[in-house]
């Protein structure tokens, strides 16, 4: 197999301009296209990469996934946050050395949702506390994320994520979700 043949043609042609693009929710089948890309970036030598993120988000195990292969990637990673970044999608931004974002984008932290659980786990008692205690071992790794990223206290993570509603990139920026917001001169930079 030739490696232009494990991405589709758009992304690796965006890979070979060291550009990865998250349009989609976070799930399983894009955690395989990320190992996919980190192989193949591996082999050009692990340039620094920048990674555009329009997503609402998705599964909380993917998305951290997803962390621990940006945040162990050798080179230099830069990410942007185009439109919104919601959920999971602020989980990954956050493994980035550098996260930016467009003026008008907004994000979504909050706790866990929890969707696709069958009746069978809801009625066994022993499913129901394996389920909560996965969920909030899961929460606690993007809570831990968020405090050491943002530099704000676990309180204040969790008030913000008890909320539950969009913010600005005015406000993603003040609570330490990003770095620095592009405007006017510098997207002409990231065009």
């Amino acid at each position: 197999m030739k490696i232009e043949e494990l991405l589709d043609e758009f992304d690796f042609e965006l890979l070979k301009k060291n550009i990865i693009v998250i349009k989609s929710e976070i799930c399983d089948d894009l955690v395989i296209i990320f190992q996919k890309a980190m192989a193949i970036l591996a082999i050009w030598g692990n340039p620094d990469i920048t990674i555009y993120i329009k997503s609402n988000g998705g599964n909380t195990k993917a998305s951290l996934d997803i962390y621990d292969m940006i945040s162990n990637y050798p080179g230099k990673t830069t990410g942007i946050a185009i439109g919104f970044a919601k959920s999971a999608a602020v989980t990954i931004l956050q493994a980035c050395n550098k996260r930016k974002s467009y003026a008008h984008s907004s994000f979504l932290i909050h706790y866990i949702v929890l969707s696709n659980i069958s009746l069978v786990t809801l009625i066994k008692k022993k499913k129901l506390k394996a389920l909560i205690k996965d969920s909030k071992k899961s929460h606690k790794r993007v809570e831990n994320i968020l405090v050491e990223k943002t530099g704000l206290s676990r309180k204040k993570i969790r008030s913000e994520c008890l909320k539950y509603y969009e913010i600005t990139a005015k406000k993603a920026f003040k609570l330490g979700l990003i770095d620095e917001i592009i405007t006017g001169e510098q997207e002409k930079e990231h065009e």
